[in-house]
């Protein structure tokens, strides 16, 4: 790549992202969404916001290196609204899935019924 005159050995490459998800609090309308909304994109680092005032959750895209989830946190706790933790997501199961009481239930209903058909009229 050829910059001003000089040969660039490095291309330009965009810092990478990361996705927050947060949990909004106090938000009535859509045009709370909107300040929320701009009061994340307006934060260093930030490359983009969407607030969600039904699901009443932000998710945004930043760069780790300028903003971190407390610097997000703190620009909704600066507009009026409050963030609720998010509880961990719990870890897949592991091993082997226990046996369900429906398919044994199963298995004893169908060999049980099919020995014995209602008399017809």
């Amino acid at each position: 790549m050829l910059l001003s005159g000089t040969l660039c050995l490095y291309p330009l490459m965009e810092p990478t992202t990361k996705t927050e998800t947060l949990d909004i609090e106090g938000m009535t309308c859509a045009s709370c969404a909107s300040f929320v909304e701009k009061s994340l994109t307006r934060t260093p680092g930030v490359h983009r916001a969407v607030v969600n005032f039904a699901t009443e959750k932000a998710t945004v895209d930043y760069v780790p290196t300028q903003a971190t989830p407390a610097t997000l946190k703190e620009a909704v706790v600066n507009a009026g609204y409050g963030v609720t933790e998010r509880a961990p997501t719990p870890a897949p199961p592991t091993g082997r899935p226990k046996s369900t009481s429906r398919k044994r239930w199963l298995t004893k209903s169908s060999s049980a019924a099919s020995g014995w058909l209602p008399p017809w009229p």
